[in-house]
């Protein structure tokens, strides 16, 4: 998983750094082709002002990599050029072409003609907990706590007796 850092430019808890996580290499996201024409994809570009290249798309190339294989940063050429981080990148081509053509920023893209093809592992946003990883691990008998520590590190989950009391105070009240 990614840590929120590198991915979103946010500190945050050491919880929400990213772990190594070898249970979600077996789920249906773990690779993925995205096929987008240069026409869809100037589109959807200029439906942005952060990636308005203009009606052609030239080139686009990913220049930087975090340490978890996501595009960190994108260069789009065009009748202009744009910067854009991979995650705001993803965002844009979503709202324009449904969330089904970028699974997550972990990508590479190529030409093939007047296509670009993606291709990437993951799906979402990729901070904290993976759901397919999370199954695979319930299903090996893992207990919730484990998952959840897995991929919390340095957290755990206890029963909180004050909640319980006003739990109890506010359902007893209703009938």
């Amino acid at each position: 998983t990614a840590n929120i850092k590198a991915l979103w430019g946010v500190d945050a808890p050491a919880y929400l750094r990213g772990v190594r996580d070898d249970y979600c290499n077996s789920g249906s996201h773990y690779h993925w082709t995205g096929v987008i024409t240069s026409q869809q994809l100037a589109r959807a570009l200029r439906s942005d002002a952060r990636t308005d290249v203009g009606q052609t798309i030239r080139d686009l190339a990913i220049t930087r990599y975090d340490n978890t294989g996501r595009a960190e940063l994108i260069s789009i050429a065009g009748d202009r050029v744009r910067e854009i981080s991979g995650w705001e990148f993803k965002l844009i081509i979503g709202r324009s072409l449904g969330w089904n053509v970028l699974k997550s920023s972990r990508f590479n893209v190529s030409r093939v003609g007047s296509q670009f093809v993606f291709r990437g592992g993951g799906f979402g946003h990729g901070l904290g907990l993976c759901q397919e990883g999370a199954h695979v691990m319930a299903q090996r008998g893992h207990s919730f706590q484990q998952i959840l520590a897995h991929y919390y590190p340095g957290t755990s989950v206890s029963a909180r007796k004050a909640w319980k009391r006003v739990a109890d105070r506010r359902y007893s009240s209703h009938g």
